[in-house]
């Protein structure tokens, strides 16, 4: 996986790979991968859900683990900030 978010455009077709805004992901991308980073940036989505939306529909592709436990911390970081609001 490695290989392909380096050099994405020598798969064909080529790897398109985005992440989540103000995530460590995507800073770290920013930070220590600028090349990288910008390539992604434009497959990049504002949320988790709109992520998997488009792993699903073929826009990105995505490892479904990795798309999973994002999901998840999204759905459980949403609950506990609701919960907090509701008592």
């Amino acid at each position: 996986m490695w290989a392909q978010l380096r050099n994405p455009l020598e798969f064909a077709p080529p790897f398109k790979f985005g992440t989540v805004p103000y995530g460590s992901t995507e800073t770290n991308l920013m930070t220590h991968y600028p090349d990288i980073y910008a390539y992604m940036k434009k497959y990049s989505k504002a949320n988790a859900i709109e992520g998997v939306k488009a792993v699903k529909d073929g826009s990105v592709q995505g490892a479904p683990k990795l798309l999973h436990t994002t999901l998840m911390a999204t759905i459980r970081s949403n609950l506990n900030r609701s919960s907090k609001f509701s008592h």
